[in-house]
């Protein structure tokens, strides 16, 4: 058949398979049958071997058919559900799970975050992939993963260390993030969908309950590497929300109690000197490391906690209930966007709606009451001033 004599090769092997799988689409290689060797193809086609290959290769990839060892390649008795399950890679940054980096919430937001996407592809059919990729990538690594993340439906970046890959994988197919994309013309989906007023709004009634007349927000924002990503305005942002929310509701906040730190060796340093003579009665945690560092502050400063100071904080992962099961904390789970990832991408896949048109809606919140901020302010603290 000289099909291809005007074509590539690329072009023939495109146009090879393109020929094949709508034979297996009309029926002529019916489902569950053998379809002609690879000699046999070639000589029907007029094509080298190794187009042949790369041709049922692509097929064997996209589930149109199954090739066994030594027999041959078979139409797929199950391509036609299989075909219509969206593909998704999950791209997690080596960087996020290295030695300099490694952490307790990291590792739980991003398994929260994998079983939610794992739990949305047995809901509405899907198939999930994970990628483990150094965001150090060469201009010809980062070919090499935009040719493979491309063959799927959508890509799901944990975080924002891949930047230049999302970017240009984004002009192929949708990408989702948990922030914009340098060029606001790419488009993407952006699934950082908590509300954080809503967020703070809960830790202040919170305070409120708890009958404290002052309260606190720590911070921590360290210096970043020029080329990675800082979510330094985000917890300055959230900061300001909880001071406002705390002055409207008659709460008293001072500088000394709102601290914002570069250095997370140097906290309980800063906090000795900012804290020495005077301290919240509340604190909000604004960064998920800091409950540690604080926790231990207290107890060297012989402060009973959830009666002498008050500590609250929120998190994506697991890590208070599990290093600390009494403190209080808001929990902004990445399982329930995992879940509502795979269901928007299988609807516009099924549907074959734009990446404009994608919409996923707003998770809910869980405030978990615990014994750091349980018990009512009772006394007057030690060693504050009147």
């Amino acid at each position: 058949m000289e099909l291809f004599s005007d074509k590539t090769a690329k072009n023939k092997f495109t146009a090879l398979k393109e020929i094949l799988q709508k034979r297996i689409e009309d029926g002529v290689y019916p489902v569950g049958s053998k379809l002609p060797s690879i000699r046999s193809l070639a000589g029907e086609f007029h094509l080298v071997i190794r187009t042949i290959q790369l041709a049922l290769e692509a097929l064997e990839d996209e589930g149109y058919v199954v090739t066994v060892p030594g027999k041959g390649s078979y139409v797929n008795e199950h391509y036609r559900a299989e075909r219509c399950k969206a593909k998704v890679a999950f791209v997690f940054p080596e960087d996020a799970i290295s030695d300099e980096i490694l952490d307790v919430e990291n590792w739980t937001s991003a398994a929260q975050f994998n079983n939610g996407l794992l739990a949305g592809a047995q809901k509405y059919g899907a198939e999930v992939s994970v990628f483990h990729i150094d965001r150090r990538l060469k201009e010809m690594q980062q070919l090499r993963w935009l040719r493979k993340l491309r063959k799927f439906d959508t890509a799901v970046f944990m975080d924002r260390q891949l930047i230049p890959l999302q970017t240009k994988l984004a002009q192929e197919i949708p990408v989702f993030t948990p922030g914009p994309l340098p060029d606001p013309a790419i488009p993407f989906i952006n699934y950082n969908r908590f509300n954080h007023r809503k967020i703070i709004s809960l830790l202040v009634e919170h305070a409120q309950k708890c009958g404290v007349q002052s309260a606190g927000v720590i911070s921590l924002l360290p210096k970043m590497q020029s080329d990675t990503y800082s979510p330094a305005d985000f917890f300055c942002e959230r900061a300001k929300m909880f001071i406002q929310g705390c002055e409207k509701s008659c709460i008293k906040t001072k500088e000394s109690f709102c601290l914002c730190f570069d250095d997370i060796t140097k906290v309980k340093e800063e906090l000795e000197r900012a804290w020495k003579e005077e301290y919240p009665d509340f604190v909000f945690c604004n960064e998920a490391y800091l409950p540690k560092i604080l926790y231990q502050f207290c107890i060297e400063k012989g402060l009973k906690i959830g009666t002498d100071i008050k500590i609250a904080a929120c998190a994506s992962g697991m890590t208070f209930q599990g290093l600390f099961p009494e403190i209080t904390y808001v929990k902004t789970s990445l399982f329930e966007t995992g879940v509502n990832i795979i269901r928007a991408v299988c609807n516009s896949v099924s549907e074959k709606i734009s990446v404009s048109e994608i919409e996923l809606p707003e998770v809910e919140f869980t405030l978990l009451e615990r014994a750091s901020t349980f018990y009512c302010h009772t006394k007057q603290k030690k060693g504050k001033k009147s």
